[in-house]
């Protein structure tokens, strides 16, 4: 007995969560610390040390939602979201959920529907099956296959890049079309 790792109850909110995403409860075991694994990169990182999301906002499937969302944190839509969105840290658009916004966030994941520009400060993924129409700006920028994309992309340079001579170039921190 002396080997049993205790296993930490799980939150109502985390239940709900990883009902809404689709998980089997028992997926989320000790080694993910009651963490919610990122659904969509189950296959991304063999490794097994995958990034925790636990989403804060939920919009459902069958949901919709009109207006300002001011939010600290995880933003999950898997319904129908138009408006303006606030103090966002990360917003994922499941499979079947529709945004209508621009929005300024560090991390973006979509894998449904997103009308609308997106700006994050490091990545953003659009995920096979996605349908995007808007521009694109971020430091990296994942597009998969099966995609459908219009707009444009917009790659952020490092802050600090410098030439042969050592001296910073003039060119850091602005964008440049792809």
């Amino acid at each position: 007995m002396a080997n049993e790792t205790k296993v930490r109850p799980r939150s109502l909110a985390q239940r709900v969560a990883a009902k809404a995403l689709g998980l089997d409860p028992s997926e989320m075991d000790n080694e993910n610390r009651g963490g919610l694994r990122n659904p969509f990169a189950r296959d991304r990182n063999p490794e097994g040390d995958e990034e925790e999301i636990v989403a804060n906002c939920h919009i459902g499937v069958g949901s919709s939602f009109r207006g300002t969302l001011m939010i600290e944190g995880t933003l999950l839509v898997d319904g129908d979201f138009q408006g303006d969105i606030l103090n966002c840290e990360r917003i994922i658009v499941g499979p079947y959920g529709h945004v209508r916004a621009d929005v300024h966030v560090r991390v973006a994941i979509v894998a449904g529907t997103f009308d609308g520009g997106i700006q994050a400060e490091e990545r953003i993924e659009l995920l096979g099956g996605a349908r995007v129409r808007g521009d694109l700006t971020s430091h990296a920028i994942v597009i998969d296959e099966g995609v459908r994309f219009s707009g444009r992309c917009i790659s952020l340079e490092d802050e600090a890049t410098s030439d042969a001579s050592g001296s910073a170039a003039t060119r850091g921190g602005t964008p440049r079309s792809v």
